[in-house]
């Protein structure tokens, strides 16, 4: 299952899909918060280090988001992605994009 609950949504006009990722709600979100130090983002190289709690739960729901982020893409080339939360789904939301 996804560490936490998310909602997609298209605007038709604008071509952009949103993903709004929920915040913090429950012991086990707490625990992933509170799995604090530091953990490098996708290759050493980068020298980027992020948050080891929220970096494994983002790890868990990319496979969830990016065929949905590919099929926005493929009907509109010209579209955007937007991700957005508060709590851990706005953390969440940073390491995703």
């Amino acid at each position: 299952p996804p560490p936490t609950a998310w909602f997609a949504a298209d605007d038709k006009l604008t071509q952009t899909r949103y993903f709004v990722i929920q915040g913090s709600t429950s012991m086990e979100h707490w625990t992933i918060n509170l799995q604090f130090e530091p953990i490098v983002f996708l290759d050493e190289a980068y020298g980027v280090r992020v948050h080891r709690g929220v970096y494994e739960a983002a790890l868990q729901l990319y496979d969830d988001l990016l065929p949905l982020v590919r099929q926005h893409i493929a009907a509109n080339p010209h579209g955007t992605i937007s991700f957005s939360g508060h709590s851990l789904g706005g953390s969440l939301s940073t390491v995703l994009m």
